[in-house]
């Protein structure tokens, strides 16, 4: 049913596990991009080092690109 709060909370509560804006390796988008930079150190390591950069880009996107967008899904939930 539209405007469900029960529905919206639970809703929230899954969106803001994808993502928390205020501990950003906490969420899963956020595990992911630790991950994603984890991988591009050791890339670096064996010396990749034009690959690391690919992977960083891929991280800062999934954290700040993908990660703010369930973040701002969450703070207009409550209004529909």
């Amino acid at each position: 049913m539209p405007g469900d709060t029960a529905d919206h909370e639970d809703q929230a509560a899954v969106l803001h596990a994808l993502y928390d804006d205020r501990n950003r390796s906490a969420g899963v988008l956020g595990m992911i991009s630790d991950l994603l930079t984890g991988i591009g150190v050791r890339i670096e390591d064996q010396g990749g080092e034009g690959i690391t950069e690919v992977i960083d880009e891929a991280a800062a996107y999934v954290q700040d690109s993908a990660g703010r967008r369930p973040e701002w899904a969450r703070t207009v939930l409550p209004a529909i």
